[in-house]
């Protein structure tokens, strides 16, 4: 993960904390990813699933300890993916390996 993105969303949820404030991460990114300037689709040998399951498991150990995550938004309105990788693969994976690190909190596919 990058630190220093990963010091700005932990910095936010500690300043929601302290204001008694509950936060659902999620990636709001449409189940796509800007790699060097061009677009791809969440399944492609650019970005696959395995890469969103494994920032995921990342995410999920660093946020486990956390308070006030009411729960992970694994992707936000996920459309028009490959034909050939069904949403219910790319949630089941990313699932799994969430659980992996955090049995606790509540996951939204």
């Amino acid at each position: 993960l990058d630190t220093i993105e990963l010091r700005r969303l932990t910095s936010f949820i500690n300043a929601a904390r302290e204001r008694n404030l509950w936060v659902i991460p999620d990636m709001h990114n449409y189940c796509r990813r800007y790699v060097n300037g061009t677009r791809y689709i969440v399944g492609s040998p650019e970005v696959s699933i395995t890469h969103l399951a494994d920032a995921w498991k990342k995410i999920a150990a660093v946020l486990k300890t956390y308070n006030n995550i009411w729960g992970y938004g694994i992707i936000n309105e996920p459309h028009d993916l490959l034909e050939n990788v069904p949403w219910f693969n790319i949630a089941q994976k990313v699932v799994h390996e969430i659980r992996l690190e955090d049995t606790e909190k509540p996951i939204i596919v």
